[in-house]
């Protein structure tokens, strides 16, 4: 991974995180990785000009530093410790902001189109995100695991998002996803509900999710009650 590369990808993944769950999350998620160098984050958004993020994240860093406790141990520790509203006014400077990060990495991925072209770089996110979702999916839901989880979701509905709204030629390539077995049903429902696709598109997405509803787990349970709610406002999809 080249160094411009490494930048993007602190960043993005910084931004999910205080997105999702604010600083504190932030911070137990690297503990649990092992990361730990967190003024190298400060420097890669000044590089994007994130500079106000920066110097939020630098008084965050402080905050943390002047933490006596060790790391969280659970979920119900998380939350206790997220009741103390200790980074609360920091998450809420970083949501004020008009010139979000993702906007600012966009921006630099499209002048930086040689090494990574902002176009195919969201599928090649997209499918990272999805495979980190996948090998982080938590098997105990009181363990601290949980939270791992929640970082990368609401980043590939801005990805999705993006490309419906600002690179519709990606589409098909977005599509062709669907033949991935391990992408297919986040796919799936994303070109349903968030996305615009012809007749022939939707029903092969919905092929999809009639498939994944067949089995026996939670996963198939969900899509059972996806596709009931889908049908009775779209009667005319159903075959």
């Amino acid at each position: 991974m080249s160094g411009f590369q490494e930048k993007i990808d602190l960043c993005f993944h910084y931004d999910g995180e205080i997105q999702n769950g604010g600083h504190l999350q932030y911070f137990e998620n690297a503990a649990l990785t092992g990361f730990d160098d967190h003024q190298k984050v400060v420097k890669a958004l000044r590089r994007f000009g994130a500079r106000a993020q920066a110097r939020i994240l630098k008084r965050a860093i402080a905050l943390r530093k002047a933490e006596t406790r060790g790391s969280v141990q659970s979920i119900i520790e998380f939350v206790e410790r997220a009741g103390e509203g200790i980074y609360d006014k920091l998450d809420d400077k970083y949501y004020d902001y008009k010139r979000d990060v993702v906007t600012l990495l966009e921006k630099a991925l499209a002048k930086h189109e040689g090494e990574a072209p902002v176009t195919g770089d969201l599928i090649a996110q997209y499918v990272k995100l999805s495979e980190y979702t996948r090998l982080h999916f938590p098997k105990d839901y009181s363990s601290i695991n949980v939270l791992r989880n929640n970082s990368a979701v609401p980043r590939m509905f801005k990805i999705v998002d993006r490309i419906e709204k600002d690179h519709p030629e990606l589409k098909p390539a977005f599509k062709a996803l669907l033949d991935d077995a391990d992408l297919r049903g986040s796919v799936a429902h994303a070109m349903l509900d968030n996305m615009s696709y012809d007749t022939e598109a939707q029903r092969r997405a919905l092929d999809v999710i009639e498939e994944i509803a067949k089995g026996d787990d939670m996963k198939a349970f969900g899509s059972q009650l996806w596709l009931r709610n889908y049908y009775e406002k779209n009667p005319h999809m159903k075959r």
